[in-house]
């Protein structure tokens, strides 16, 4: 018997070891995933981990299929006459996963979080759209270094804590922002911001559940800064800390394998939730993904347009021969930057400070050959910047299109032809991602334009952290560029050309375009509000031409429609999980 003993117990955790590791039934929707770096809404930038916030949280309001806003956590609002006043009215139905209530003072009290520079938020500006956001963001790090100035490290320890302590009445007497009762939040701007209900439903003002981060905040005693736990979001902490107010719920989160999440009883509008379960598989790349998808290991498979072999995708949903490709654009723009500063980094004259030189290069590219026959994903070719049909009551100018004539009348109009050449025009762009093919199309395409003119386009890849270093600092003559829209309306783009504006890599300063701006931040009126952006808008892509605008980047899903209904094709490619509907093969 004492030698069957040890026979017995090996037996039976083994059998445990099984039953612990037995597979979960399939989820209800599945999908997969490359990386997920946080589930903490606050300091989520990358594309997949905001999708999941948007499964997990709920802000004041939130989207519909078609990226219209719609109430969130907030039933309704009013606004002022001034439109920089707005008031929220939460419902008393909602509540955490815990089935704690989501108050006013959630949302506030994580939006002070925030502002803090203490974890670095990504997104901090939209909330510094509030009056005295931004003050209180300066305030925040001035005392930082006020703390870390200090020698004795018991009174930096001390003063680190006393910052703390103070922060809710700096909050309180410098943001405007201010609750009224458990359900009602009122907002005050520091301008108008035509835009701002879609702010209210991003990612970086979602609450935090309060009741628990509470308890994980701590001053670093290196840094003085107040940080939480970042192992708060892991769903088997005990007790639990990993506590949402979304349409779902964490259940499990296993490394480099799955993430699991299942409907949220709690949930206000928990009878609109589609999938009961919800279960992103990991991959190591894009194409371990597409196998995945083909051999039915997930239903949907979202953006695989990176995949080697798209273009061959693109053309046999073209040709009919598949039903579950679905292409369209994104909200994004490919572009090539001109620079526009009087001189070049090693001192010589800038050819591209002539508006005349940067007209004829956007005006002998042929954007639809390029689409058609060089990233063959038959992408929108456009001559406009901001991503036409994605802002609702905006109307996307069109700039110079493919002219060789005039090209060259622009090219002579600049000062250049066979008694004074241009030289060389050095084209830089990041490895990786097609953007070599495109880069040498461009290049023989100018060539042959402007052979009488000396045009000798020079193309040079360069890794990433290279390329973006040299792009910022104005080291280059034409850069590759590509932007993406953070919020629905055209300032999202256009903002890009104001001079100072930090992604302005052009180094284009127009006081007439600025000016242009200017006057319709000032403007309530939106169908007013949008002209004037559109005369800015056609003012850039027509006149002034800092960048030659390509494409829209376009987005591929693969899902069969009959299977998995309701899914967004709107550019902003949200994806929300609780909307879609599964049906049964």
């Amino acid at each position: 018997m004492r030698l069957l003993l040890p026979v017995l117990i090996l037996v039976g955790l083994m059998i445990g070891s099984l039953m612990l590791n037995r597979p979960e039934p399939r989820a209800e929707l599945t999908t997969g995933y490359i990386s997920v770096e946080t589930l903490d809404p606050q300091i989520a930038r990358a594309s997949e981990d905001i999708r999941i916030a948007y499964a997990l949280f709920e802000g004041l309001y939130s989207f519909d299929n078609e990226f219209n806003t719609v109430p969130g956590v907030a039933s309704s609002y009013d606004l002022s006459d001034d439109h920089r006043t707005w008031t929220f009215h939460l419902r008393a139905s909602a509540r955490w996963s815990d089935g704690e209530p989501v108050t006013a003072s959630d949302f506030t009290r994580s939006w002070m979080i925030g502002l803090l520079p203490d974890t670095s938020p990504p997104y901090i500006e939209f909330l510094q759209y509030i009056r005295g956001g931004a003050d209180f963001t300066k305030w925040a790090t001035e005392r930082l270094k006020q703390v870390n100035a200090i020698v004795d490290l018991a009174e930096r320890r001390a003063a680190a804590q006393q910052r703390v302590d103070d922060m809710p009445a700096q909050f309180h007497n410098i943001v405007g922002v201010r609750t009224p009762d458990d359900h009602t939040i009122v907002v005050e701007l520091e301008r108008p911001v035509p835009y701002f209900l879609e702010i209210a439903a991003s990612w970086p003002l979602f609450p935090l559940p309060m009741h628990v981060i509470d308890k994980l905040m701590q001053v670093d005693p290196g840094t003085g800064m107040l940080r939480r736990d970042p192992q708060w979001i892991k769903p088997d902490n005990d007790p639990p800390t990993m506590i949402s107010n979304g349409p779902f719920e964490l259940a499990a989160w296993k490394f480099k394998r799955a993430i699991r999440m299942q409907a949220n009883p709690h949930y206000w509008n928990a009878d609109a939730v589609g999938p009961e379960s919800v279960e992103l598989r990991n991959y190591s790349d894009m194409y371990a993904m597409y196998n995945a998808y083909h051999s039915g290991g997930i239903d949907i498979a979202l953006g695989v347009t990176p995949v080697p072999f798209a273009p061959e995708i693109v053309e046999a949903q073209r040709a009919g021969k598949r039903d579950d490709v679905h292409q369209f654009n994104a909200y994004g723009t490919y572009y090539y930057a001109c620079n526009t500063r009087p001189t070049l980094s090693d001192g010589r004259p800038n050819p591209l400070a002539n508006v005349h030189a940067r007209r004829a290069l956007a005006m002998a590219i042929d954007r639809q050959l390029i689409v058609d026959s060089v990233t063959r994903l038959h992408q929108q070719a456009t001559t406009g910047f901001t991503p036409t049909g994605a802002i609702r009551g905006y109307d996307t100018p069109t700039g110079l299109e493919y002219n060789l004539e005039a090209a060259r009348a622009e090219m002579r109009a600049a000062g250049y032809g066979p008694g004074k050449p241009f030289g060389p025009l050095l084209m830089i762009y990041n490895t990786g991602g097609g953007h070599d093919l495109v880069a040498q199309a461009m290049a023989r395409m100018w060539e042959q334009a402007f052979a009488e003119f000396g045009l000798e386009p020079q193309t040079e890849a360069q890794e990433w952290k290279v390329f973006i270093k040299r792009r910022s600092a104005g080291n280059f003559m034409v850069a590759r560029g590509g932007w993406f829209g953070d919020y629905t309306d055209p300032t999202t783009f256009l903002d890009l050309f104001k001079t100072g504006n930090g992604n302005n890599d052009s180094g284009f300063s127009d006081p007439k375009y600025d000016a242009m701006l200017a006057e319709a931040a000032e403007t309530l009126d939106p169908v007013q509000r949008f002209d004037l952006l559109e005369k800015a808008e056609a003012y850039i892509v027509r006149d002034r031409l800092p960048i030659v605008p390509l494409y829209y980047y376009s987005i591929i899903d693969l899902y069969d429609a009959e299977h998995v209904s309701n899914v967004s094709t709107h550019p902003r490619n949200l994806q929300m999980f609780a909307r879609m509907k599964v049906h049964p093969k």
